[in-house]
């Protein structure tokens, strides 16, 4: 029998972990501001970055209890395996998703093994590339959007200078750039939370004298230019906010 990991590509795995969450009735964490009724793309790249942070423990555990559940039904239903499936499989993954929601994700185990730990290094390899993938299509989202905010910004606080616009327009289109804001944060303290995981399992294989991948560092390197993009993104449009806050 194989054991071969079947890999989801990246856009559609985040894409699945959300899809996935809103069926077991999960959230993401609160955010401040208003979301636009109609994002546009870009905005709609960053959510889902953004937002896969905040479901990837629960949607993890709902998985891993979820075929556990899934393995028992089987035995117990012997007449109807599909059924026994189905029935042990949606119980597992609805305790999962409580325990995930709490433990996040859980680190491959260590090896003593450097055949072991060489292979890990491959699977942190291929992470480190899909979520570079997807950070790359966040952060240019958010570079798009925070230069439409700073667009409408600037032209609605031009207006109510002048008497052409009110300042309740103004703060509504303050309250998406706070959106944005927020989302922009949440994609960046996530990214930052990937780059630490990866920088343990680096750490790791050293302390075991494993040669690291030079592709591995590069991409880690690659990763660490995202997260000071979006950081730099961040502090623009909070200075777009603060900036046209003092008119309201």
């Amino acid at each position: 029998m194989s054991t071969e990991i079947v890999k989801m590509p990246p856009t559609h795995a985040r894409l699945a972990s959300l899809a996935l969450a809103a069926a077991l009735g999960l959230s993401a964490c609160a955010s401040s501001g208003t979301r636009p009724a109609n994002p546009s793309n870009d905005q709609e790249a960053l959510y889902d970055y953004a937002g896969s942070f905040a479901t990837e423990g629960a949607v993890t555990g709902a998985i891993l209890l979820g075929a556990v559940g899934c393995l028992a039904g089987v035995l117990v239903a012997d007449s109807n395996a599909l059924a026994g499936c189905a029935i042990g499989g949606a119980a597992g993954a609805a305790g999962g998703a409580l325990l995930g929601g709490g433990a996040g994700y859980i680190v491959g185990a260590n090896s003593d093994y450097y055949a072991n730990e060489e292979a890990r290094l491959r699977g942190l390899s291929e992470a480190a590339e899909f979520e570079l993938l997807d950070a790359r299509r966040a952060r240019q989202g958010a570079e798009n959007a925070v230069t439409g905010h700073r667009e409408r910004l600037g032209q609605l606080k031009a207006r109510v200078k002048s008497g052409n616009a009110s300042k309740k327009a103004l703060e509504r289109a303050l309250e998406v750039a706070r959106y944005d804001q927020d989302q922009i944060g949440q994609a960046r303290d996530g990214l930052e939370d990937q780059i630490s995981e990866l920088d343990s399992g680096i750490w790791q294989a050293q302390e075991r004298g494993v040669r690291i991948p030079r592709e591995l560092v590069q991409q880690r390197n690659a990763l660490v230019g995202e997260l000071k993009r979006l950081n730099q993104q961040y502090n623009a449009l909070t200075a777009e906010i603060e900036g046209a806050e003092t008119l309201v």
